[in-house]
């Protein structure tokens, strides 16, 4: 058994190890000058997937977006408090109404650089970290959520990569509303993480949208139709301009099995040597 004073110290030591552990949790709160640490040249891709119903929609509206922010420039105010960043952004929206593209340059500064996470969003824990090899190359996170009867909302933040992800869930007066942005894609310097979701695709960028599907949103199949003579290639992307599927389009009228495509938005198309058209297609179930 061990003596009175060998067990005192062994509590010191416990204590003090605890403490540490705490502090060192504690300062794993990231400060903002820590968080917005971008340089010239960095790039971030976000996707954004939101679902709407209720009064004014007739079934769920879905919309998709994609949003590439290319740093410009960089400045500091004179007390070293404020960081002020040129934007170069490619932004681009995909509904069951079409497809619209936006590229423009902003300006935007972020202050109190001393202020943590924590304080920024008035958060009471004490251990809001998460940090995973296979997220954002292990790049410490903080993640903060809160709920009410009408639903919820959480925001990420991440080290050296600014805001990283927001999502809110809204039910109440018959209309519900779910949607989370998400960083999909980043470079800096060197250092890549994740996968490319180009805003506007060289091949979206192109041609009339022409080609006709019934019913439009379709859950297991859809009647495709087009003006083209010569015979096609229907081709289908998903909203980053990924191809999905590439197929034979023989005559004006075809039947697409949709059963195998997850519910989303995608774009078609129908790809001829006379001409090229496309359609949102919207998948629902």
């Amino acid at each position: 058994m061990d003596s009175p004073l060998l067990l005192k110290k062994k509590n010191v030591l416990l204590l003090v190890f605890i403490s540490i552990v705490h502090f060192s949790f504690a300062q794993e709160f990231l400060k903002l000058r820590v968080v917005y640490d971008f340089e010239t040249g960095d790039e971030f891709h976000f996707k954004t997937h939101s679902e709407e119903s209720g009064q004014g929609f007739y079934g769920t509206r879905i919309t998709d977006e994609l949003e590439n922010i290319f740093i410009t420039g960089k400045s500091f105010s004179a007390g070293n408090d404020t960081v002020f960043y040129t934007q170069k952004v490619y932004h681009r929206i995909i509904s069951s109404y079409g497809v619209t593209d936006n590229i423009f340059t902003k300006e935007v500064f972020y202050t109190n650089l001393d202020m943590t996470t924590g304080e920024f969003y008035n958060y009471m824990g004490e251990f809001p970290n998460v940090s995973n090899p296979e997220i954002f190359n292990g790049r410490i996170r903080n993640s903060f959520s809160e709920s009410s009867d009408g639903g919820a909302h959480g925001i990420g933040f991440a080290e050296g990569l600014g805001l990283s992800g927001h999502w809110g869930y809204y039910n109440g007066q018959g209309n519900t509303r779910d949607s989370k942005t998400k960083l999909v894609y980043y470079k800096k310097g060197n250092e890549t993480w994740g996968s490319k979701a180009t805003a506007i695709p060289e091949a979206m960028s192109q041609s009339r949208y022409t080609l006709f599907i019934y019913p439009n949103p379709a859950a297991d199949q859809a009647k495709l139709s087009r003006e083209g003579k010569s015979e096609a290639e229907l081709v289908i992307y998903d909203c980053g301009g990924r191809e999905i599927l590439r197929e034979p389009y023989e005559g004006k009228s075809k039947t697409l099995n949709t059963n195998m495509l997850n519910p989303g938005i995608y774009i078609l198309s129908a790809e001829g040597s006379d001409k090229v058209e496309r359609a949102i297609l919207v998948v629902e179930r």
